[in-house]
């Protein structure tokens, strides 16, 4: 009896040893599946104005996968998900799939990347299946072209910028060659990356024997877009001839337009109803302001380097009628900040409550005194101390209508370092 008792014990405490033996193996398993058996990248060739199409990926497009705190923790090849049905081990919890066709540079001639996300989560001992995937382009792209009639009048080389991050232009050449113009071709391919929402165009070169400018801020691009960007013959109310811009196919309207620029100013297009075409309006800085002499490169001093000292004077003969200001940056908090006072387009003379906030950042005038006012004093000085929480470019276009419906426009760039 006592044989049969001992044999009875020995079962019990063989089967409890393999029961807690098979609870730590189940609790050891800490990892899953992530499984590419059905696996599928596309790519959607759908850059605006380009016929659309969608095509499967090449074997080289990259497949990098990141954990929920942003670390690389595996990087694979297409080809090598699609010769080996391809699986990965990796702990349980939340990661996201980032697919790329190459290295996305900030900007670049015919470099165009295509790619996607997708976040998924491992299961411990579980599997994860990925499917397809469609890639879209992640840039924003623009030509340079010029029409007939502005090269008959150009005299010399010349050249176009367009810049979307700051600080990152691409340069469009144009060569004159005695009289055979030739251009660069090439499409130019920008990052949206910086969180910047403008392209800023710029042109100079020789026409009617002068070297002349012109700067066109082009507001509202996104990636997945083709900016056709033409420059084009325009004769002015005096019978000059000028420079316009028309971005696929269409001139800019008309608050927009931009034209042969003054030394210090971008004068957008005549009105019809206001034969003296700009009114004579003019951004300037003051005269004993010697720290900066160009609007495009206001670099702030940090708070050890000394006093900013930006004072300014916008000179409207004809009477202000409207200011305004359009902001824009390559910094998305201070891009929040604007949204969350009322968004990036200004009116300084009939202000919204919201705007006190900007107003506290970048002391712009404002209210009802700055009607009718011939000359009004920007002393922005002490923009200096707020903003240097903002790394970046930052785009203030300031905006001015007469009372004899005239207009220009100026836009002056802090840049935080």
């Amino acid at each position: 009896m006592k044989t049969i008792r001992y044999i009875f014990a020995a079962a019990a405490l063989i089967c409890a040893v393999a029961c807690n033996e098979d609870f730590r193996r189940h609790e050891s398993i800490t990892t899953g599946m992530l499984i590419f058996e059905n696996f599928t990248i596309h790519s959607a060739l759908d850059v605006e104005v380009v016929a659309k199409s969608v095509s499967e990926a090449t074997g080289d497009y990259i497949i990098n996968i990141y954990n929920e705190d942003g670390d690389l923790v595996k990087t694979v090849t297409y080809a090598e998900v699609k010769q080996s049905d391809y699986g990965i081990e990796l702990p349980a919890g939340n990661y996201s799939l980032e697919v790329l066709s190459g290295t996305l540079e900030v900007a670049a001639f015919e470099a165009p990347v295509y790619g996607a996300k997708e976040v998924f989560s491992i299961v411990a001992g579980g599997k994860t299946s990925l499917d397809e995937i469609t890639c879209k382009i992640l840039q924003c792209a623009a030509t340079v072209d010029y029409d007939d009639a502005l090269k008959e009048i150009m005299t010399g080389d010349g050249k176009t910028t367009v810049e979307v991050a700051a600080g990152h232009p691409l340069t469009y050449n144009l060569s004159y060659n005695g009289g055979n113009i030739s251009r660069e071709e090439r499409i130019g391919y920008f990052s949206m990356e910086s969180g910047a929402k403008t392209m800023v165009v710029t042109f100079s070169g020789k026409v009617n024997g002068s070297t002349q400018k012109m700067t066109k801020v082009i507001s509202g691009i996104k990636a997945g877009e083709l900016r056709q960007i033409r420059f084009i013959k325009k004769v002015n109310a005096e019978g000059d001839a000028t420079i316009d811009i028309t971005v696929n196919g269409y001139v800019e309207d008309e608050e927009l337009m931009a034209y042969i620029a003054a030394p210090q100013l971008d004068i957008i297009g005549e009105d019809p109803e206001a034969p003296k075409g700009d009114g004579d309006i003019r951004l300037l800085f003051e005269p004993d302001c010697t720290m900066y002499n160009d609007f495009s490169n206001i670099v702030v001093p940090t708070l050890d380097e000394g006093k900013m000292d930006l004072r300014l004077i916008i000179q409207c003969p004809g009477g202000i009628k409207k200011l305004g200001v359009v902001i824009s940056s390559t910094n998305s908090s201070f891009i929040g900040a604007v949204e969350a006072a009322g968004g990036p387009e200004l009116d300084l003379v009939n202000p919204s409550d919201e705007s006190e906030i900007i107003f506290q950042v970048v002391p712009f005038p404002h209210g009802a005194d700055l009607l009718g006012a011939t000359e009004v004093h920007l002393d922005l000085s002490a923009a200096q101390s707020p903003i240097l929480g903002f790394q970046g470019s930052h785009t203030f276009v300031m905006k001015v209508t007469d009372n004899n419906n005239c207009r220009n426009e100026a836009a002056v760039t802090m840049i935080v370092r």
